[in-house]
């Protein structure tokens, strides 16, 4: 992490990370109505993960660039609140929920029924949906790109 932080991150706001970024994004978005298709295909919960390490890597690299100006950004403050909102409904999603279960399942407690069907449950629906607004990061990175 000291590493990461002493570092010159100065090469995140070049054409090749903005580009490939924007590549992950397409492809996250194809990948996203390709599920919807093919839902039960044995892969998609690894590319998932793939995916969300790619992205909370560029949050990452971004907040060690900015610090905690990356928040209030001058003309990108609303589009890094939106990244991080997704990426972190995605660490909940994937990774802190079934880790809770497994901790859960270890030490032989019961879920009621209210938490599987209430309003928990619909909260997690609504952040699977978020994931839906990461096409709207393209916005970000298109504007980016230099006019010919």
């Amino acid at each position: 992490v000291r590493m990461l932080l002493n570092s010159d991150l100065s090469w995140i706001e070049g054409m090749v990370f903005q580009f490939v970024i924007m590549g992950m994004i397409a492809f996250n978005s194809i990948l996203m109505g390709m599920e919807a298709d093919w839902p039960d295909f044995f892969l998609w919960f690894y590319v998932e993960q793939v995916l969300l390490v790619v992205f909370s890597f560029e949050i990452l690299v971004r907040l060690g660039r900015w610090g905690w100006g990356f928040f209030s950004h001058p003309s990108d403050w609303a589009w890094n609140w939106l990244d991080s909102f997704i990426v972190a409904g995605g660490i909940f999603d994937q990774w802190f929920m079934p880790a809770y279960s497994i901790a859960k399942d270890i030490l032989g407690v019961q879920a009621s029924k209210e938490s599987e069907d209430g309003s928990f449950g619909q909260f997690m629906k609504m952040l699977r949906m978020a994931r839906l607004l990461r096409i709207l990061r393209l916005g970000r990175l298109v504007k980016s790109i230099p006019q010919l």
